[in-house]
């Protein structure tokens, strides 16, 4: 059971050790020792300058950091306010564990303690972009924001104004409110502020007639006396279409007939019945 010494340490020939300038190491079930750390060798764990990590079940902390949203803005649709805003940070890996929504109150600072203050929970998000809706009895002037709340507490958008509310008598609608109106009567609301048309599609509408279209892009509308809808695009100026109509297209500047054929990696699939030619567009 003898052992050896020498000028870096010693050695035991049964169970022993060694010993150097940098530490020792048994042989048994032992561990080694230097200027970072040590390890043990049936279950044990390294530790560095960084942490530690267990062999068996070892964990990670993260910081969980407060969520932060932007309030983007609002639109009336019928009798309804729409509001809108995106989740721009989350520490959560999705977003099942956030909470969020809007505040809205006749009053320019919101307090979440006020009793005039109305809190409304977004039904759910789309890429972080959420919205809810109010339904305005009046013309009464509102303030809204945006709020997004995790396990570490909870924050809140900027503050905007809604003021008036939006014409819902179709004969006292300007063309685009007009077009629209006829959009809206076919649609059901998504999350993030998106309609689905049951024959128009996906659009998201915005301020002056403007809607952005999943499949034809940016389109500013127009309703004629009818029920008739124009959408005025770059790629294909002017063009007019119906309910019973679509996906056949009448374009003002060629003053003829295209078809909508399909979307497939960004590009428009057009038939023209003028040139009796297959068209590639991209929105």
């Amino acid at each position: 059971s003898g052992y050896q010494s020498g000028n870096s340490g010693t050695q035991s020939n049964e169970s022993g050790y060694q010993s150097g300038s940098n530490g020792y190491q048994s042989l048994s079930d032992g561990y080694s020792s230097n200027g970072v750390g040590f390890q043990s060798g049936e279950s044990g764990y390294s530790m560095g300058e960084n942490g530690y990590q267990s062999n068996e079940s070892g964990y990670q902390t993260e910081t969980i950091l407060p969520a932060i949203v932007n309030t983007i803005g609002y639109e009336f649709i019928q009798n309804q306010i729409i509001m809108t805003a995106e989740i721009l940070h989350k520490s959560e890996s999705n977003y099942n564990g956030l909470e969020f929504g809007f505040l809205i109150s006749p009053n320019v600072v919101i307090s979440a303690s006020d009793t005039s203050v109305q809190k409304l929970w977004s039904p759910g998000e789309n890429e972080g972009l959420f919205s809810a809706r109010y339904i305005s009895l009046d013309n009464q002037t509102l303030y809204f924001k945006a709020f997004v709340e995790n396990s570490v507490g909870i924050s809140y958008g900027r503050t905007l104004k809604i003021s008036g509310s939006q014409e819902t008598d179709p004969s006292k609608m300007n063309p685009s409110e007009r077009a629209l109106d006829i959009l809206n009567a076919d649609s059901l609301e998504k999350a993030g502020g998106w309609f689905e048309n049951s024959w128009f599609g996906s659009y998201k509408a915005y301020e002056s007639g403007w809607i952005y279209h999943s499949t034809h892009g940016w389109l500013y509308l127009f309703a004629d006396t009818e029920n008739g809808i124009w959408a005025w695009s770059d790629q294909r100026g002017w063009v007019w279409s119906t309910k019973e109509v679509y996906p056949f297209l009448y374009q003002s500047n060629q003053a003829g007939w295209i078809y909508f054929m399909k979307k497939k990696d960004n590009v428009i699939y057009y038939y023209n019945f003028l040139s009796k030619s297959l068209e590639r567009s991209t929105p």
